[in-house]
């Protein structure tokens, strides 16, 4: 049975990143940060800031298998529980008569939802709530974990490598593209389109802690996800 404790750190924030540094070790983590946003719109007033650390359980597809929709529905029906996770775009091609070939450089599973050992729930108030298994950890174990995360020294790894990104298509394609949604939009075929172009550096060695934390400094988005599962980022 899933429980709940309190604990009062010494500074939430510094707390947070040390809890990432912590949770890097585990097989699979999801940490939903909301960067301080005040964004707030009609019915809805924000959400804490949640991370879901190691799994109880957990189902993963590779590759594009026509099972991934039926096999979350029983998941999420069987557990009945705080799940994680995300869907990959390619799985549109489970309804549609659709198959895609861009380049996949990290190769992240299709999809993946994990039943997290522990969640950790950052309010407006200085307490942190812990979400955990009674029949696995008692309170005052998880007061103990909470301790040792407290201690941790921040000290990322080695700095990334100066690398120059590369990106995936070159000036002259990009405008040839963007000139081909213009046309497509004045058609009527799409009212809206989001065009992404890849940034990327190969061969380079880098801290995937260090670098999240840098990017949300220089750009604090409202609904960000920094995820990992096995060893991928």
């Amino acid at each position: 049975m899933r429980a709940a404790s309190k604990f009062l750190p010494e500074n939430k924030d510094t707390f947070l990143k040390k809890l990432i540094l912590w949770a890097k070790d585990s097989e699979c983590f999801c940490f939903l940060d909301k960067n301080e946003s005040q964004i707030r719109f009609a019915g809805y007033n924000g959400f804490e800031n949640v991370i879901g650390i190691d799994k109880i359980s957990e189902i993963k597809i590779a590759s594009d298998e026509a099972v991934g929709f039926n096999l979350l529905k029983n998941y999420v029906r069987e557990k009945n529980d705080i799940l994680f996770g995300f869907m990959g775009y390619d799985l549109k091609n489970q309804t549609e008569k659709l198959c895609s070939e861009n380049p996949d450089g990290i190769e992240m599973p299709l999809l993946h939802f994990f039943q997290p050992e522990y969640t950790f729930s950052f309010s407006e108030t200085d307490e942190i709530e812990i979400g955990y298994f009674s029949d696995r950890k008692s309170q005052n174990e998880i007061i103990d974990l909470c301790t040792t995360i407290e201690h941790i020294v921040i000290d990322y790894e080695n700095e990334a490598s100066s690398k120059k990104l590369t990106c995936r298509v070159s000036k002259g394609e990009y405008i040839e593209n963007v000139e081909k949604i213009q046309e497509h939009i004045q058609l009527g075929d799409v009212y809206e389109l989001n065009y992404c172009i890849e940034f990327f550096a190969e061969n380079v060695e880098i801290s995937p802690v260090q670098v999240y934390e840098k990017l949300r400094k220089i750009s604090p988005a409202p609904f960000s996800c920094f995820y990992k599962v096995d060893n991928k980022y």
